[in-house]
């Protein structure tokens, strides 16, 4: 599992300031961030909005790090593009985390994913974790045998 702890609302909050963090937090719930992905402790994504900007966030030895491709980013500050993929991961977290029924089971909450977030799932926490991995690789290669 990715060490991405560095990353919280407060964190983001503070190295934007109000204006950024508020417009950040407005292209978040617009949607405006595309292909979010995960790899090790790096964070990037896509924000679309007047033109489209390529963002990278990661945690070294406890500090978010983090790149844009927007004027604002190719001086070295924190723009709204990073508050945008920083809030789209925490969304991300809560959504697979928290739960609103304790009495909800880790089997209902996988039979209520849509098959293509549960696949995109899987592949993540596969990409990380070898053993997980190689048990898919293997059920792969037995059902292909089979076929």
């Amino acid at each position: 599992m990715p060490n991405l702890d560095c990353i919280s609302k407060r964190t983001l909050q503070t190295l934007a300031g109000e204006r950024w963090f508020k417009r950040g937090e407005a292209y978040n719930e617009q949607g405006q961030v595309q292909d979010l992905t995960v790899q090790r402790d790096t964070i990037s994504a896509v924000v679309v909005g007047s033109e489209t900007y390529r963002v990278r966030l990661n945690c070294r030895d406890g500090r978010l790090t983090y790149a844009c491709t927007c004027p604002l980013g190719d001086d070295g500050n924190f723009c709204k593009h990073c508050v945008a993929v920083g809030l789209a991961w925490l969304d991300q977290v809560d959504e697979v985390y928290t739960t609103t029924d304790e009495s909800q089971s880790l089997q209902a909450f996988l039979l209520n994913m849509d098959h293509k977030q549960l696949v995109e799932f899987i592949l993540g926490i596969a990409s990380e974790n070898r053993h997980l991995r190689d048990h898919l690789e293997l059920k792969r290669s037995r059902s292909s045998v089979r076929s």
